[in-house]
């Protein structure tokens, strides 16, 4: 990943309205109203926050019409994460052939969404933030290596072979280590970075207090499946080693069952 990183002469910095978010949520004395303002501030960002806090994907019952209203709908916690992934994804131009910027988005929005309602209260936040996130090593291959991720994309469809496999090929590491290593460059929570990180193999992770890591896994699978129109994994298809490390595996009915209301 360091090799790698003496590439990526491209790589995005951490958007400052996170950073902004972060340091009023540290204050007691702020409000809704003043998380809003941070936002409007950039009305790129603020335009697309509330597209995505809009999509279908996100399954909100009623349309989000402002950032006040985003805010005190949502939370500040998760307004964060939106944060985030709006600045990056819109960051991305030309894409190579073969990757979608929107699919992914779509991907990366319904992920987070199942990750939040797979687990509860801190632990949510921090799941629906790391499952917005999980794929965002793609984006980094995407802007600062396009021909390459060209290259990545060819190569998986013509072989059948997994996009992963075909970028620690091409690359030395995969989406989920280059996506980790720009989210850990940005200072985010552990937690987060540890959920990106281990996403697609989440059995090489050393601990095993990792629920987080296991909604992330789980909602990535079955969010792929929802949007390829397919049946969703069987359970013997997912690492249950792992899962029943990280006491998740008793989970997993509750958690198909709440995939399987999904209508996309």
């Amino acid at each position: 990943m360091r090799a790698l990183a003496g590439q990526l002469d491209k790589l995005p910095s951490v958007p400052q309205t996170y950073l902004e978010l972060t340091q009023a949520a540290g204050s007691t004395k702020s409000s809704a109203a003043d998380f809003a303002k941070i936002i409007e501030k950039d009305p790129a960002m603020a335009a697309k926050v509330l597209q995505l806090v809009n999509s279908a994907y996100f399954g909100l019952p009623q349309r989000i019409s402002s950032v006040s209203q985003a805010v005190s709908y949502l939370g500040v916690e998760l307004l964060k994460g939106l944060a985030l992934t709006a600045r990056i994804f819109s960051a991305t131009q030309a894409p190579p052939k073969g990757f979608s910027v929107d699919r992914l988005q779509e991907h990366s929005l319904l992920t987070a969404r199942l990750a939040k309602k797979f687990v509860t209260g801190k632990q949510s936040e921090t799941a629906f933030t790391a499952g917005l996130m999980h794929a965002v090593g793609q984006l980094v291959f995407a802007q600062c290596l396009p021909a390459q991720l060209g290259q990545v994309f060819e190569q998986s469809a013509a072989s059948g072979r997994s996009l992963e496999e075909v970028e620690r090929e091409v690359f030395g590491v995969d989406h989920a280590a280059a996506g980790a290593f720009l989210l850990g460059s940005w200072g985010l929570p552990f937690k987060i970075v540890e959920a990106v990180a281990f996403h697609l193999e989440p059995g090489q992770v050393a601990e095993d207090s990792c629920l987080e890591l296991a909604a992330v896994y789980v909602a990535s699978r079955y969010a792929k499946a929802l949007q390829a129109r397919a049946p969703l994994p069987a359970d013997v298809q997912l690492d249950l080693a792992f899962l029943e490390r990280a006491g998740a595996r008793d989970k997993l009915a509750a958690w198909r069952a709440v995939a399987e209301q999904i209508a996309l």
